[in-house]
């Protein structure tokens, strides 16, 4: 079995792949005993929850409960048990799959970011991730396995860490065996046990400014057949979609129903924005037979 995956940074300047690496080295060196004290997960999170929370730091089991309760459980995330929630809260740790001690960091939820300090710019390694939503909602809230989202008394059988390893080992089998049932004998064929090695798969790193410089590319020229954009993205709406996506192409973007600090009414306005931005981009909205209220879904209209 021939299996190969090719990483390319072709399209990233100097600088950029230089970050890369100085990325990758901070993450292997806070791996080793020398620098597993560079930084604490532990002081870097409850920085961030203080900060979120300001003067209802000490009331922030309350704070925890009140957005579980009233605004995720109500937005969909019904299976998201009020115990672990309420862990990753405090904590930043979301899956326990084992009986144990976390005390190892995650460095690849390390980061720097460019902070002020007395007039100053000083580079800050830390978390700076999502505190409020939860990574639940990734692959936790949703499957087309129905028995998992089963309920008793009112109460979900199975919590979201539960839904999520269901789906994240049906999609890794998925890719693995290119959309065919053959996980098993792939399994078989790998060196390693238990490891499952995606075939002709290729990963490109692009620069952070790519989607301006990506339709000077010919290569790019109407290349994509489906692009995905998150709600932290959906300002780079415009023009240069229009020139790298294919006649038909499907363009979803991530909504605001999972930023629990917006208001309704900035749901909305938000939501206003995103179809008024696909529409100028040149895509028509398309609306499913089951809608999905987290994202937007549109279609790039042939040229006549």
């Amino acid at each position: 079995m021939s299996t190969w995956c090719l990483i390319q940074n072709l399209f990233l300047q100097f600088r950029e792949r230089d970050e890369l690496v100085r990325i990758f080295r901070f993450w292997v060196q806070s791996c080793t005993p020398e620098g597993s004290g560079s930084v604490s997960i532990t002081r870097a999170w409850d920085a961030r929850v203080r900060q979120h929370l300001g003067t209802r730091y000490d009331a922030r089991r309350g704070c925890f409960d009140w957005d579980l309760a009233m605004k995720l459980h109500h937005r969909g995330g019904g299976v998201i048990s009020r115990q672990q929630y309420l862990a990753w809260r405090e904590t930043g740790l979301a899956f326990q799959m084992r009986e144990g001690i976390y005390q190892t960091t995650n460095t690849t939820l390390l980061s720097t970011r460019i902070l002020t300090h007395r007039g100053d710019k000083v580079a800050v390694p830390g978390y700076w991730g999502d505190i409020v939503s939860s990574p639940y909602l990734c692959f936790g809230v949703e499957t087309p396995d129905q028995s998992l989202l089963q309920t008793k008394n009112g109460v979900h059988v199975k919590t979201a860490q539960e839904v999520s390893l269901a789906n994240v080992q049906a999609l890794v089998q998925s890719l693995s065996s290119r959309g065919r049932q053959e996980a098993e004998e792939t399994l078989a064929h790998t060196s390693t046990p238990g490891l499952l090695l995606p075939s002709r798969v290729s990963v490109t790193f692009l620069p952070l400014d790519s989607l301006s410089r990506l339709p000077d590319q010919k290569f790019f020229s109407h290349f994509f057949h489906c692009v995905y954009l998150s709600a932290s993205l959906a300002h780079l709406l415009g023009s240069p979609l229009q020139r790298i996506c294919a006649p038909g192409a499907v363009l979803l973007v991530e909504l605001a129903r999972f930023l629990l600090d917006l208001s309704a009414d900035q749901e909305r306005g938000f939501k206003e924005t995103v179809v008024g931005g696909a529409k100028a981009a040149g895509f028509d909205p398309w609306t499913p037979s089951d809608p999905d209220p987290a994202h937007a879904i549109f279609t790039l209209t042939p040229d006549p």
